[in-house]
């Protein structure tokens, strides 16, 4: 169950970083142009350009090494050390955890008060963003608590 778990970490989170990177090169999925994907992926109406591609570029690198820790944490691979993953696995259960939690939170109430707040990015934030990380949240802590290593 773990290795599965871990797999499937390692493609979700490959696949998010892969279309981080295509933004990163100008791509414009699932929109029509820069205006709409801002509103969209960012939610901050006061950008007028989407952020530089280092930045992007840096986001992307982050994510995919998440996946590649759900590999390491769940046995698939065995590159790093164990206490390495150990704490990798416990600072991603709560970077993921805190970013979908915000979205009900607090702070979903500064962003829905806010005049610079997308109202599509709060919807697929509450729909698809939030949701997506608490699973992957959970998914971490699934592979946290088991002895997989």
């Amino acid at each position: 169950m773990a290795r599965t778990i871990g797999k499937t970490l390692f493609v979700v989170l490959s696949l998010i970083a892969l279309l981080h990177v295509y933004w990163g090169f100008g791509g414009l999925w699932p929109t029509d142009n820069v205006r709409e994907l801002i509103d969209l992926v960012i939610g901050d109406t006061r950008f007028e350009q989407m952020p530089p591609i280092w930045m992007t570029l840096i986001v992307a690198c982050l994510i995919a090494a998440a996946g590649w820790v759900a590999l390491e944490k769940s046995g698939v691979t065995s590159f790093f050390p164990k206490r390495l993953i150990s704490l990798a696995t416990w600072c991603l259960i709560l970077v993921f955890a805190l970013r979908g939690l915000s979205t009900y939170a607090f702070v979903s109430g500064l962003r829905e008060t806010s005049p610079y707040a997308s109202q599509a990015f709060q919807r697929y934030d509450a729909i698809l963003y939030a949701p997506l990380c608490l699973l992957i949240a959970a998914g971490f802590l699934f592979l946290a608590t088991r002895k997989t290593r």
